[in-house]
């Protein structure tokens, strides 16, 4: 059986000043979100590959737990190094499950009963 909840459940967590965000594994929704960004992509405009990759960022951060938006003016302030491990903490937790969401999930008596 393969427990959805893992997916549904499973955040990182991002310290923002005080506040704590539980980002959740980006939906389908999101990861639409992300390609219609990434596909304004060229290589001649460095400019806004840069904008880019904050507002894909922007998009990681605001589906989180508390349902918290994240403004243009919040990204604006957060360094390029952060906008680029946020998206790489996200979509790594994201490929991370979806190679083996419920690896503990069955026990060997279940396994090997399917085996039989």
């Amino acid at each position: 059986m393969i427990n959805l909840n893992q997916y549904i459940d499973k955040t990182e967590d991002f310290q923002i000043g005080d506040e704590v965000i539980s980002v959740k594994l980006p939906s389908c929704n999101v990861m639409a979100e992300i390609a219609k960004i990434e596909d304004t992509n060229t290589k001649e405009d460095t400019s806004l590959y840069y904008k880019n990759r904050q507002s894909v960022a922007k998009a990681l951060l605001s589906f989180n737990t508390a349902n918290r938006d994240f403004t243009d003016e919040e990204m604006d302030e957060i360094p390029l190094q952060a906008v680029d491990n946020i998206i790489k903490t996200v979509m790594s937790a994201r490929i991370e499950v979806g190679a083996d969401p419920n690896s503990d999930s069955q026990s060997q008596t279940e396994t090997s009963a399917k085996l039989s």
